[in-house]
């Protein structure tokens, strides 16, 4: 208590000789919000992984997995902003994937709402072959 006191007393006195009555202000807090995925969706091929990040988070990111909607969580990617395009086929299909975008120093983090599929499936529909036509029309 009696250090907290001297602290106090030190501070307002550092104040007076500079000047100010300045009031400090605490650190910036980090909030980060994931915008995309945010769960229920199918996503293939290049995907991409967007967020927001208030001011008091670091500038750079790790992004995370997880195939079964819950930890553990794979790394995907350190030192990142957003967006971030994600190439899906590297990993296997699933209805459960969920993602983690956490600061790359800080300790901040979130975790899409709800899980979302990814359907890299390929497509056996049988092309269509249209008839060959002469220049006049003629087939």
């Amino acid at each position: 208590m009696k250090q907290n006191l001297v602290v106090s007393v030190l501070i307002v006195s550092i104040l007076r000789v500079l000047g100010s009555t300045a009031v400090l202000a605490p650190p910036a807090t980090c909030d980060i919000v994931i915008t995309s995925p945010t769960g229920g969706q199918e996503v293939s091929g290049n995907f991409d992984i967007t967020w927001t990040a208030t001011a008091g988070c670091d500038s750079d990111f790790r992004l995370w997995y997880s195939p079964t909607g819950a930890a553990p969580f794979s790394l995907l990617v350190a030192g990142v902003t957003s967006p971030y395009s994600w190439d899906t086929t590297t990993v296997v299909d699933g209805a459960n994937y969920v993602i983690r975008v956490k600061e790359n120093q800080g300790g901040n983090k979130d975790v899409t709402g709800a899980a979302f599929t990814i359907n890299n499936v390929p497509d056996t529909t049988p092309p269509v072959i249209a008839p060959h036509a002469d220049s006049l029309g003629n087939e």
